[in-house]
């Protein structure tokens, strides 16, 4: 496993240049942010994101996800994991930090990714389908519509209006899928 030096090193070569006393000092600031998020480990949310912090100093935004400085990453992950090791975590707690910092840094897993949502209209016309339909049910029953129902099948013309009005076919009410 790398140690400090060896990593001070990667990342010498993954920016491409010395060290000023700049970056010696955010890269100082990784090393104190990576001590104090595995020593407090517990789902520590400022510990998390001080160190995403730090790693964005020294590789810059969108780390997880550039080339360029990969093998700087890696190797500071390696000292995350030897860190996390040290104080008694398995590898399973490490993957769970390591992706909390990845997603503190900006890092979007699948799960969180936006996917296509549904306008108002066609949310509110799914909801109309639902609510005729449930009457169509209703008065196709054995037992017919209570006269507690009786406000609902009276409305059941002004509803499938609407839901053509927002784009529905009422060719598709009351049908059993």
């Amino acid at each position: 496993m790398p140690n400090e030096a060896v990593v001070e090193a990667v990342v010498t070569e993954a920016i491409g240049k010395e060290y000023t006393a700049y970056e010696a000092e955010r890269y100082n600031a990784l090393v104190l942010a990576r001590g104090a998020l595995t020593k407090s480990a517990a789902a520590d949310k400022l510990g998390v994101a001080n160190y995403a912090t730090a790693i964005d100093g020294i590789f810059g935004k969108n780390w997880y996800e550039n080339e360029a400085c990969r093998k700087g990453v890696k190797a500071e992950r390696e000292m995350f994991k030897r860190a996390m090791a040290d104080i008694g975590h398995d590898e399973k707690v490490e993957r769970v930090y390591w992706q909390r910092v990845k997603v503190a840094a900006g890092y979007q897993t699948s799960g969180m990714k936006v996917k296509g949502s549904e306008t108002l209209d066609q949310k509110t016309m799914k909801e109309l389908k639902t609510i005729i339909n449930r009457i169509i049910a209703a008065e196709d029953s054995d037992e017919g519509v209570a006269e507690s129902g009786q406000l609902s099948c009276n409305a059941k013309g002004s509803l499938m209006d609407i839901f053509v009005k927002l784009g529905g076919d009422k060719l598709t009410l009351g049908a059993k899928v």
